[in-house]
């Protein structure tokens, strides 16, 4: 009820004034003023805040690598797109490391593809699929083989020996063929042993040529990226809004390049009061003008509200998202904000060049024309513009207002309407 006690304030402090001019208002000469009837309206509710146009998105690019800067094909205000190059380093480092990795890489190559034939083909999960290993089993399988044949014809060649059926140098002969089989066997053993033996030593080389060069990618890959990352491009579209350096300049992975701002859509950060929290939501609708366009209202809505209230400033933060397709808003400016908050109320319109600050009070007042009298009155206000006010108390929506001489008035002050 502020309105109500500020008319307490203004008539005590204009009752003196009043009180001894009582006396004159017969006497005195009607004031001769302009007027103007009010306006009723139905108009929504709104929050009146203020706010800070920023960035939807903002980045300050840095390098990766470091190097010294060749060249920077983007100044302040240019519009970029995603992946656009924005600084680019000296490359010549970069591309010898890359050839360097690319021989090595190479030569790994080289390196596989022998150990790949020295073992051979047919290796691929089992080492009894080397070719020498195989040879080896084939020939150690004969050797058996003939061992276990002549095993045969030396124990029936003892038996007809007892019997007399035999002679002894046949049998001796028998004896004799079995104990060279047994020898071949044992040769064909050792082969087979020293092929499997040598078979795993080369798959053993094989894993570390195929070591080497996976690792030999690896370095590639690495070198590539450096490469890559002597071109420093955006990772948005936007606009620069800031470049740091400039060709020559030596960079690292702590120095700022640039910053890139993304403005369409374009965010507007407003701090509303803890009292407003159960009033403020997403989808509510937002009004905003900034000084460089005057009386020119952009619409937005509200986007994200922060659930946690600042203890120091009882406020929280309201994020309002505007499409700014024109890009007439940029990041920084001061805009005043209305709130829609989806309901309406009735309010008076009124011209501007009818309402009075009084500057000793800090309220706004109006004349009107009750009765061929003029009568002050403290009113409450909804909104402004540069030609008008609408009133949300104080103020009847018949109400004739006074809009010129009004210097020359006092409470109860005959009038006359030109």
């Amino acid at each position: 009820m502020k309105w109500i006690a500020l008319v307490s304030i203004l008539m005590v402090g204009c009752g003196g004034e009043v009180a001894t001019r009582k006396t004159d208002v017969a006497a005195a000469a009607p004031v001769a003023v302009k007027t103007a009837k009010g306006r009723a309206i139905e108009a929504p509710i709104e929050l009146s805040l203020t706010g800070t146009f920023a960035a939807e998105s903002s980045a300050t690019l840095a390098s990766e690598v470091e190097g010294i800067v060749a060249v920077t094909p983007v100044r302040i205000g240019n519009a970029v797109s995603q992946g656009a190059a924005v600084v680019v380093l000296n490359q010549q480092s970069a591309q010898l490391r890359l050839q360097e990795a690319l021989a090595r890489e190479k030569e790994a190559t080289a390196n596989l593809k022998q150990a790949e034939a020295r073992l051979g083909a047919g290796l691929t999960t089992r080492l009894e699929n080397v070719p020498e290993v195989l040879s080896a089993k084939a020939t150690l399988d004969s050797a058996q083989a003939e061992q276990r044949l002549l095993e045969i014809e030396e124990r029936r060649a003892a038996n007809l020996l007892k019997g007399g059926d035999v002679s002894r140098a046949s049998y001796d002969r028998a004896k004799a063929n079995l104990a060279m089989a047994e020898a071949r066997v044992a040769g064909a053993t050792k082969q087979y042993d020293a092929a499997l033996n040598q078979a795993r030593q080369s798959s053993g080389s094989l894993d570390g040529a195929r070591a080497a060069l996976e690792s030999a990618r690896a370095q590639t890959g690495l070198a590539r990226k450096a490469l890559a990352d002597t071109t420093i491009r955006a990772p948005f579209a936007g606009y620069v809004s800031a470049r740091m350096v400039a060709a020559g300049e030596f960079v690292n992975n702590q120095s700022k390049l640039v910053t890139i701002d993304r403005i369409q859509p374009l965010k507007l950060e407003i701090q509303v009061p803890e009292s407003e929290a159960s009033r403020i939501k997403p989808g509510l609708k937002v009004r905003a003008r900034v000084q460089a366009f005057g009386e020119e209202w952009f619409e937005g809505v509200v986007a994200n509200v922060n659930m946690a209230v600042n203890p120091n400033s009882r406020s929280f933060l309201v994020e309002a998202r505007f499409e700014n397709a024109k890009l007439l808003l940029k990041p920084g400016m001061f805009a005043e904000v209305m709130v829609d908050l989806g309901r309406s109320e009735s309010r008076v319109v009124v011209p501007a060049t009818g309402l009075d600050l009084d500057s000793r009070t800090d309220s706004n007042r109006v004349w009107t024309i009750e009765k061929g009298v003029a009568r002050l009155k403290l009113v409450e206000l909804a909104g402004r513009s540069s030609t008008e006010v609408q009133v949300r108390r104080g103020l009847d929506a018949d109400a004739v207002v006074i809009v010129s001489d009004r210097a020359k008035l006092f409470d109860g002050a005959a009038v006359e309407v030109r």
